[in-house]
């Protein structure tokens, strides 16, 4: 296949102005078809000019015609950022959370209205070490510093970034991640503290069954088998802009059923009798934990409440996340294996579960290997 015919540029000789002190050089662009261009440049001095002659041949002559040129010259981190997700199938939630990181006063407004053709590998950098500065997380800076990093390849693709090195942009490096859990005995007083709220049971089914946030919101007395001690993950509920909005799932192993501990089920019919008591009557497709309205708690509701309680318990605070690490720490005190733990936990692979809770598993590792000093009795100073 034939290489694309590119402008030709012809920079001519430096004149000195006659209306102010400088030096002028014409450059003419001429394309593979149609009309030439005359482009006048200017500078203090020779040099100067001629510097920008160069730059303006070297941009120019990157494309077949002028008008392509000219528009790359036009094109933002805006644009391209819009043609980025325009192309794409994203999930609702997805396509949210891009547009919260690309709006004007979000963490990527300042590069939204630089032009790529003259943005440079050091100005994402210096974007990027401005984060940093500015205190985002270290997630947020990973995940904003990815969103940019593929749509400078999709602009890249198009030959809209000329001066940008992806290979030399800087994405933050994810350090020890510190994962803050309760004790069992501290899960315990937490649960008794808060057992006779209305929040109760969110808390319970997150502690003690390792439900997401999500799951426990989107959880209705259809999906709660009591007779049988079954409890059915066939939803959850996410923060979709603000709103809360049913969604599937977060993997295919997270639509699981779960067994329900004997000690739950007397807990949970005992919630089923108070919300019939106050409402007169439960419909199937009501959530297990709602407001005095039937709206599914706000992840906020819980996380002020968890803050409330666990200092005014003396307890050490842990975000709302943080119970569902509760229960795999609980779990794991209990001898529970990984494969198993996984499973329960709806994580979408074994990987995943390793990842987070692999840490966990070292003493196992230790005790698994140790028998092997007594099968291989090998002494050292022995000749025999």
């Amino acid at each position: 296949m034939s290489k694309p015919i590119a402008n030709s540029i012809r920079i001519g000789r430096p004149i000195r102005r006659k209306d102010r002190p400088g030096w002028m050089i014409k450059v003419v662009i001429r394309p593979p078809r149609g009309r030439p261009k005359t482009v006048c440049v200017y500078g203090p001095t020779v040099s100067a000019a001629e510097a920008r002659a160069n730059e303006l041949m070297r941009w120019y002559a990157q494309f077949e015609t002028i008008e392509a040129a000219e528009e790359a010259k036009r094109y933002t981190l805006a644009k391209a950022a819009q043609t980025y997700i325009d192309g794409r199938s994203l999930a609702a939630k997805t396509k949210a959370g891009y547009d919260w990181l690309l709006r004007e006063h979000g963490p990527v407004g300042p590069l939204l209205q630089r032009n790529l053709a003259e943005m440079t590998t050091e100005d994402i950098n210096d974007w990027v070490r401005t984060m940093c500065r500015d205190g985002h997380s270290l997630s947020m800076q990973r995940r904003t510093v990815k969103l940019v990093f593929a749509i400078l390849r999709a602009a890249q693709l198009d030959g809209l970034t000329p001066n940008i090195r992806l290979d030399r942009i800087n994405i933050p490096v994810q350090g020890e991640v510190i994962m803050r859990y309760w004790l069992p005995e501290e899960a315990q007083q937490f649960l008794a503290a808060v057992d006779a709220l209305p929040e109760a049971v969110a808390f319970l089914m997150m502690i003690g069954m390792g439900l997401r946030v999500g799951e426990m919101r989107g959880l209705t007395w259809r999906d709660v088998d009591l007779k049988r001690g079954l409890i059915h993950v066939r939803q959850q509920i996410t923060d979709v802009r603000g709103v809360p909005t049913l969604a599937t799932p977060k993997s295919k192993r997270s639509r699981r059923t779960l067994p329900i501990p004997t000690e739950f089920s007397a807990r949970l019919a005992r919630h089923l009798a108070e919300v019939t008591h106050a409402q007169g009557k439960v419909r199937p497709t009501d959530y297990v934990v709602s407001t005095r309205k039937g709206t599914a708690y706000s992840r906020e509701r819980l996380a002020r409440l968890l803050t409330k309680v666990a200092q005014a318990e003396g307890l050490p605070e842990i975000h709302v996340h943080g119970m569902r690490h509760t229960y795999a720490a609980l779990m794991r005190h209990h001898g529970t294996d990984i494969a198993t733990l996984s499973r329960l936990m709806g994580h979408s692979d074994l990987r995943v579960t390793e990842t987070y809770y692999g840490h966990m598993y070292d003493e196992d590792l230790r005790r698994a290997n140790a028998p092997m000093g007594r099968l291989i009795r090998w002494d050292p100073d022995d000749d025999s």
